[in-house]
């Protein structure tokens, strides 16, 4: 996984995850249509099966199924723009 951020989503996850204890932050696919799949993020507890990458300090994991959505992501966060101030999407490179 290769994940990107700005610094406001930065600054929200480590707020986010600081808020709980043991948990990562999931990346998730809620669904895939004829465009471009619509992707999410969580609190979650690790699994055994997830595939798990570490950046900046930021602990994220997806299911291995899913992997192939999220190897160049991108994450911003603006709340008052997006749901949850979190937008997650893939970066075409």
């Amino acid at each position: 996984m290769n994940i990107k951020f700005n610094k406001q989503a930065d600054e929200a996850l480590r707020v986010l995850v600081e808020s709980k204890e043991n948990v990562v932050i999931r990346l998730e696919v809620l669904a895939v249509g004829c465009g471009e799949p619509a992707l999410a993020l969580s609190l979650d507890k690790q699994r055994d099966d997830d595939d798990f990458v570490v950046v900046e300090g930021i602990h994220f994991v997806t299911e291995d199924k899913y992997k192939t959505y999220f190897k160049n992501t991108e994450i911003l966060y603006n709340p008052e723009v997006f749901n949850n101030g979190f937008y997650v999407h893939i970066l075409h490179i």
